[in-house]
């Protein structure tokens, strides 16, 4: 199935497996492809969200304006922000600030060799059930709309129907981007190409 899919929802699918390790979480979810394709404003996905005034930081658990993706920047873990947070530290606003001083992605680490970052197998993080759903769900959105290919549209359309439990969609439906509503908006953009 994978082969079916357009490069944009290739680097999606991988973008979501690279934030999963970057925060350290224990499995992909759908938060994670829908932040993928909220991150990627070429891809019809993100564009329709970006339409739709929804920041990919927005779609972060417990987010307020770039709050959780500063701390991820800079590879901190989820229980590492939370540690912090229990002593009165705001590990995002530290972040802010010496990227401010000193560029966005100073404290990251820097990036694995080209050996070292192959990926083999099996040595991925596990996706949850969720997120497999969703991936299930994206061929049956391509083959409703009778498309030989998997788009970011479709991975997007999957999020959003009731048959995946994607926290991130009530953010969506908040700013108006409902199933039906993604679906029209997608199909003018796809006639109007």
């Amino acid at each position: 199935m994978f082969e079916k899919f357009t490069k944009a929802a290739r680097t999606a699918v991988i973008s979501a497996v690279e934030e999963a390790e970057r925060r350290d979480d224990p499995e992909v979810t759908p938060d994670h492809l829908l932040r993928a394709l909220a991150r990627d404003r070429q891809g019809l996905a993100g564009r329709l969200i970006g339409k739709a005034g929804v920041t990919p930081a927005e779609l972060t658990p417990g987010a307020e304006g770039e709050a959780g993706d500063a701390a991820a920047r800079a590879g901190l873990t989820g229980e590492e922000i939370d540690a912090l947070r229990s002593v009165g530290i705001d590990a995002d606003e530290i972040v802010r600030r010496v990227e401010g001083s000193f560029g966005e992605g100073a404290l990251a680490e820097a990036p694995p060799s080209p050996r070292r970052g192959r990926r083999f197998f099996g040595q991925h993080k596990p996706f949850t059930k969720g997120a497999k759903r969703a991936l299930e769900n994206t061929l049956r959105e391509a083959k409703a709309l009778r498309h030989n290919y998997l788009g970011t549209e479709h991975i997007l359309l999957a999020l959003l129907s009731p048959h995946v439990d994607c926290a991130g969609t009530e953010v969506l439906i908040r700013h108006g981007l409902t199933y039906e509503e993604a679906r029209r908006r997608m199909l003018e953009e796809l006639l109007s190409a």
